[in-house]
């Protein structure tokens, strides 16, 4: 999302992304405020070489954000193609949001989504079939929104 910032008679132009946050401090010079680079992120789960049954999640536990709202980074390779969604639960209600349009992922290659975690949510992953989770790990980027 980009974001224009006036400052007395000048605009400065803030792109908030992975990469940088900035704002304006009280002398209106433009500050970062951070750069949520890898040594940033908070990891929230990892999976490596496990095999999952089709429809059940893949952590034993939901995992929630630390810092809200955030960004929760999800990097996973599957052996085998099917639709990977998120279980996400918002006050107490579950629902499923299919990732990648609802396409099936394609066996052996590595895919990465950005999803939006708000206080009162915790997610878990699912896959609509039996595979072997090659590689699942599951980061929060404070300051960072998707």
């Amino acid at each position: 999302m980009d974001e224009k910032i006036i400052v007395g008679k000048q605009t400065l132009k803030t792109v908030y992304d992975d990469y940088l946050v900035c704002r304006v401090d009280a002398n209106g010079r433009l500050e970062v405020i951070t750069f949520p680079g890898p040594s940033n992120q908070i990891l929230k789960g990892r999976i490596f070489n496990l095999p999952v049954v089709a429809a059940t999640n893949f952590f034993a536990a939901d995992l929630a954000p630390t810092n809200t709202p955030t960004t929760f980074r999800i990097y996973v390779a599957l052996d085998t193609a099917g639709v990977l969604s998120v279980q996400r639960t918002s006050v107490g209600v579950p629902v499923a949001e299919n990732l990648n349009s609802g396409t099936a992922l394609v066996a052996d290659a590595s895919y990465m989504f950005n999803i939006l975690v708000h206080e009162d949510d915790t997610i878990n992953l699912r896959t609509t079939v039996g595979a072997q989770i090659l590689y699942c790990m599951v980061t929060e980027v404070p300051g960072a929104m998707a």
